[in-house]
């Protein structure tokens, strides 16, 4: 008798709530919000006598219909009806969710699927819910990773269907997921290349799902017999990496683009390694900030960091990097070194060869250097200026505040940096004022190169004008080095400078800088990609901390953080791939010699433990850069105690004063 009754109810619900409007039954009367509500209040009681495809889909349209009115609507004032559906519906989908979240997975990844194949062969239909609501829909299944994540591993196929529909592919051509949905991004099953444009979704049954966004294709390997725990694409998205705890094994996967890029692309295990076999709870290793980590070493080594610290790799010496340590003498013998640029020089584009010739001319100008004497390191001098330091803002925090200025400056002491990192660009008249790029467009609201700029034409520009929450801040100007050391000195914050190019001038500045404030020495400390640079410093004022910034591809690719590669041609990526190497290794074992440097400022997925401990036997203080999400931030902390640097804090402060808190009675015990 009591299914009976729930049967009819919950049809008399359903027929409320998909009818079709008529007079009788206008859209979002009452009726239909009254029976919206209930729907989502009972739907562990209704679920069986419902069409749950139908509910879903017509709360997502009341979503997308009324979304604008509630992202506008002012709190103090009371709700319309249009709005109050907007509520209702949110809320029944959330309940819905929670309840039955397979359910609810399986019935979208059904109209997901459908809708997919009728836009295949007819218009598409851009007033469907399933287009209007995508951010909706990727917020839930977002909150159901966090809370069902065992269940949301089950049906991680249908899961993966979702999430690449609701994926602005137009958009990912220039951002990468974590800036898109930092969300998605932090779930270690879930792996994406942007060079590639391939995501992957690791299963509880050992597969692994791999899409093609760019062809519209999927495929699915078998990739272990117990539960997947983490994937990860290398930089270049040529490579999968696979790990499961249980099975205690982690796989190296190559994906070969078959011929002409028809059909399947070919996946092939190269590559495997043990690791001791645990069982943890998958919830907890995604949302913990320790959790599991890949670290791509190179293009074909990666290593395994355990949520206790503890490293796994591959320790075959055919793909050890310099990056690691491991690279041998014997690999770069003078004669190859030789041969190779000569070849390089004679066959490749234009823009190699600025490239090549530089790398070819760092050599030659070591052995000048040697000839006129080398920098001794001043590793006391070091030691002071990191005395202190574990968090640093980078730009000044440019996630919380317009990048690169005294604003900037102010919030990173507000929110406890220890550390703020300064980019300086010096002005056609030689004044050396705060600024990332070497043009103005990007933070600005004007257009033009800096070095030939007069500081008369900066003064008057915005420096808050392209920041994402300008509204919250007045006009800002952009400041000078000296006033924002000035401005570093009052709130004694630390400062590293950045130097982004090798220009006489701004290290002439910063000599007279520290020449006019001698106490200055061990707070301010300067770093630059080009060697030379902190040579001429310590070469003019040997008290002067300095160092080398270094990232993995600094001659491949034009970013680190999008792995997008400098040349198209694979004779021109091979050469230009050994002229990285080499650079790597005369930076690692000769350049810090010769200059004398007690810092590395290191692309933070480049490091790990054994990478820092080497570096730390010899003196040489590693920062990594840059750190933006919260596990990473905290694994850095935590378990490396590396001193890194980060373009937001706001995210981290609980985190931090948790450690300072530590920290001081650990002090306090041993006193």
């Amino acid at each position: 008798m009591l299914r009976v009754v729930c049967s009819i109810a919950a049809q008399c619900l359903l027929e409320l709530l998909v009818h079709p409007p008529s007079p009788l039954l206008p859209p979002f009367c009452p009726l239909r919000r009254a029976a919206a509500d209930l729907i989502g209040r009972g739907f562990a009681v209704w679920q069986p006598y419902l069409d749950v495809s139908k509910v879903i889909l017509t709360l997502l349209s009341w979503c997308a219909e009324n979304e604008q009115l509630g992202m506008s609507h002012d709190s103090k004032l009371p709700l319309n009806w249009r709005l109050d559906a907007f509520k209702i519906a949110q809320a029944s989908l959330w309940s819905i969710a929670n309840v039955c979240p397979a359910a609810f997975i399986t019935a979208l990844s059904t109209e997901v699927v459908r809708f997919t194949s009728l836009s295949q062969h007819q218009m598409v239909n851009h007033m469907s819910p399933l287009i209007r609501s995508k951010q909706q829909i990727l917020s839930i299944i977002e909150a159901l990773f966090n809370s069902q994540f065992d269940v949301m591993q089950e049906v991680i196929s249908s899961v993966g269907e979702i999430v690449v529909h609701c994926l602005d592919t137009a958009l990912l051509k220039y951002k990468n997921v974590t800036e898109l949905h930092p969300a998605i991004a932090r779930i270690p099953i879930i792996a994406y290349s942007v060079q590639t444009r391939r995501i992957a979704f690791g299963s509880k049954n050992g597969s692994v799902v791999i899409y093609e966004l760019r062809a519209g294709k999927s495929q699915v390997i078998q990739a272990h017999s117990r539960c997947v725990s983490i994937c990860s694409f290398s930089d270049d998205g040529k490579y999968l990496a696979t790990c499961s705890c249980e099975e205690g094994r982690v796989n190296l996967w190559q994906m070969s683009q078959s011929f002409l890029g028809m059909g399947q692309s070919q996946v092939k295990c190269i590559r495997q390694f043990s690791i001791p076999p645990t069982t943890p709870d998958n919830k907890v290793v995604a949302l913990k900030n320790d959790r599991l980590r890949f670290v791509w070493l190179a293009t074909k080594t990666v290593a395994l960091v355990l949520p206790n610290g503890t490293e796994h790799r591959n320790t075959s010496k055919a793909v050890m990097v310099a990056a690691d340590w491991n690279l041998d003498i014997a690999d770069a013998v003078p004669m190859e070194i030789v041969l190779l640029f000569l070849v390089t020089l004679r066959f490749c584009s234009a823009s190699l060869l600025r490239s090549t010739v530089f790398s070819a001319v760092v050599p030659l100008t070591l052995m000048i250097f040697y000839l006129l004497g080398c920098n001794r390191a001043d590793f006391e001098q070091g030691n002071a200026f990191m005395r202190g330091f574990r968090v640093g803002a980078h730009r000044g925090l440019s996630l919380d505040a317009p990048e690169n200025t005294l604003v900037a400056i102010r919030k990173s002491y507000e929110l406890g940096a220890h550390l703020v990192e300064l980019d300086v660009e010096v002005t056609a008249d030689d004044v050396v004022v705060l600024m990332h790029d070497d043009h103005v467009n990007r933070t600005t609201n004007g257009v033009g190169a800096v070095r030939r700029m007069n500081y008369s034409q900066l003064k008057n520009l915005n420096a808050a004008a392209k920041f994402s929450h300008r509204q919250k801040y007045d006009v800002q100007r952009i400041p000078t080095l000296k006033q924002a050391l000035r401005l570093c000195s009052q709130l004694r914050l630390k400062v590293l400078i950045d130097v982004k190019r090798p220009d006489p001038r701004i290290s002439d500045t910063i000599l007279d800088v520290f020449k006019e404030d001698p106490h200055i020495y061990d707070s301010v400390a300067v770093a630059s990609f080009y060697p030379q640079v902190a040579y001429w410093i310590r070469r003019s004022d040997p008290k002067i901390v300095a160092g080398h910034t270094w990232c993995p591809g600094l001659f491949t690719q034009k970013s680190c953080q999008t792995a997008e590669e400098y040349y198209l041609s694979p004779l021109a990526r091979f050469f230009a791939a050994r002229v990285d190497k080499i650079y790597s290794w005369f930076l690692h074992h000769v350049v810090s010699k010769i200059t004398g440097s007690t810092l590395f400022l290191v692309e933070h997925k480049a490091l790990s433990a054994n990478y820092i401990k080497k570096w730390r036997q010899q003196g040489v203080h590693v920062i990594a850069w840059t750190v933006n999400s919260v596990p990473e931030k905290s694994y850095f902390l935590n378990t490396l105690k590396c001193p890194f640097l980060t373009d937001q804090l706001s995210d981290f402060v609980s985190e931090m004063r948790k450690n300072e808190t530590s920290t001081h009675d650990r002090v306090n015990k041993q006193i």
